[in-house]
């Protein structure tokens, strides 16, 4: 039996008067599932909340229906996820570095900052994950792409409220062969003119996986400087008459003398003879010397640095040779270590 509080279909009262009562009012919603109905309303408040304006008017049926039609605070927590899962109003991340200056070897101390968003959330982990940029070679062709150092787990799976803040703290170690990337320490001293090209950008990525929706992340960069033997190098090839010029990031690995880098990719300092040794017995390559360039990598271990020098000569090409800087480094002449490698 029609509900006589309902009006005919296809038909509306106002004053009296039959009137059409338009699309909606010429439908009988008891022949929709409610299902539809909740699909028509959520719609109705998704496009009115993007202030598209209100496409559908809730009929007086559907809101006295007791099949289970959703409340509105009901829909409004369904919207609120919807957003949150494409990123819109779901949980924040913030990393805060307590000494983002710092050398291979050393400990990052820091915070991560979580700020939940207008939903509860399940977070499945919340990673740092050291990056830099390495360079590829790829039938010929150049290019650089992000490459993942390695990865520290912060924390594990963590249920986090709506708008609930949480701080998460964190020291980790970086590795020996993390690239070093502060050009000023990385100069040749008396080459201010040479200040060296140095493409090797290091950050720290937050990664924190949400499940079911888009994850949050962070960026924060690190000034790393070099190591001790490190500049020791540069300040032998220094007093050689060679200069720093650039540093770069390598895919792959170097491998010499039972030695290998680890992290999937290793750094080149490139050095280039100057004009202020010309004429010189071991020369920069204008006049007693045939050398063109040299690349030096630098793997450092627990017990010493591995040296590994590519000298590329004219009319002879490129040849290796390999030094170790051991714990008694610094009572070591480098400067005669490398002219005699290098003459």
């Amino acid at each position: 039996m029609r509900n006589p509080s309902l009006p005919a279909a296809g038909l509306s009262q106002s004053k009296g008067r039959a009137q059409h009562p338009g699309l909606w009012g010429a439908l009988d919603y008891r022949c929709f599932p409610s299902a539809f109905i909740n699909f028509i309303q959520f719609f109705h408040m998704a496009t009115f909340s993007l202030r598209l304006g209100p496409v559908w008017r809730e009929p007086a049926y559907a809101r006295r229906s007791p099949d289970g039609v959703l409340l509105r605070k009901e829909k409004l927590i369904v919207f609120k996820k919807l957003l949150a899962a494409v990123g819109v109003g779901g949980a924040m991340v913030d990393t805060v570095l307590d000494n983002p200056s710092l050398r291979p070897g050393d400990t990052l101390t820091g915070k991560v900052l979580i700020k939940g968003g207008g939903v509860p959330q399940s977070i499945e982990y919340v990673d740092l994950v050291l990056m830099t940029e390495v360079e590829k070679k790829i039938n010929g062709e150049e290019y650089r792409a992000s490459h993942a150092l390695q990865r520290y787990r912060v924390s594990g799976a963590i249920q986090l409220s709506a708008g609930q803040d949480m701080i998460l703290p964190f020291a980790l170690g970086l590795p020996l062969e993390t690239p070093v990337n502060n050009a000023q320490a990385l100069a040749s001293p008396g080459f201010q003119a040479y200040l060296p090209r140095v493409r090797a950008a290091v950050w720290i990525h937050t990664d924190l996986a949400i499940a079911s929706a888009r994850d949050a992340e962070d960026r924060d960069f690190l000034d790393i400087h070099p190591l001790p033997q490190m500049l020791q190098l540069i300040s032998a090839m220094a007093q050689l008459g060679y200069a720093h010029v650039s540093s770069d990031v390598e895919a792959g690995a170097a491998r010499f003398n039972n030695i290998q880098s680890s992290l999937g990719c290793y750094q080149e300092f490139e050095f280039k003879p100057t004009r202020n040794n010309f004429g010189n017995s071991f020369g920069g390559g204008f006049g007693g010397s045939s050398v063109k360039e040299v690349e030096i990598t630098c793997i450092p271990r627990t017990e010493g640095v591995h040296v590994l020098l590519e000298v590329d000569r004219r009319y002879r090409g490129d040849s290796y040779r390999s030094l170790r800087m051991g714990s008694d480094w610094q009572h070591v002449n480098w400067q005669e270590q490398l002219q005699r490698v290098l003459a």
